[in-house]
């Protein structure tokens, strides 16, 4: 880690980590209870808190993992925000459950079959 020099020659020795308020890849895995690569694919899907980007290095600053952390906080027993069900939305079974109320995709009941003799060419 880098010493700030401005700082470094006023007396203080908090590196430029520590004034930023910035950390690792590897302190944010341990305090979230990840490994590495869950990381790397949550900010591949844009999930998680923010983080910086110095070269090859990742950083994450605190202020934007306390903010990830209480937006994502939940209340037990609280109302949960969620789309309705699709007995909740209103639509009548048959179009809930497919093509004769079989559970099947209606694109799928509409392709043809191939026979053996297709299949195989005889």
């Amino acid at each position: 880690m880098e010493t700030d020099p401005t700082a470094a020659a006023n007396g203080d020795c908090k590196t430029l980590d520590e004034r930023l308020e910035l950390i690792t890849e590897e302190a944010y895995a341990a305090f979230a209870g990840k490994t590495i690569p869950s990381l790397r694919n949550d900010r591949h899907l844009g999930r998680g808190p923010p983080f910086t980007k110095l070269g090859k290095t990742i950083k994450y600053p605190i202020a934007g993992i306390r903010e990830y952390v209480e937006k994502n906080t939940r209340t037990p027993g609280a109302a949960a925000e969620r789309a309705p069900t699709l007995i909740e939305s209103g639509l009548p079974k048959r179009a809930r459950r497919g093509e004769a109320g079989k559970g099947i995709n209606t694109a799928d009941a509409k392709a043809p079959r191939r026979t053996k003799s297709k299949m195989t060419g005889g």
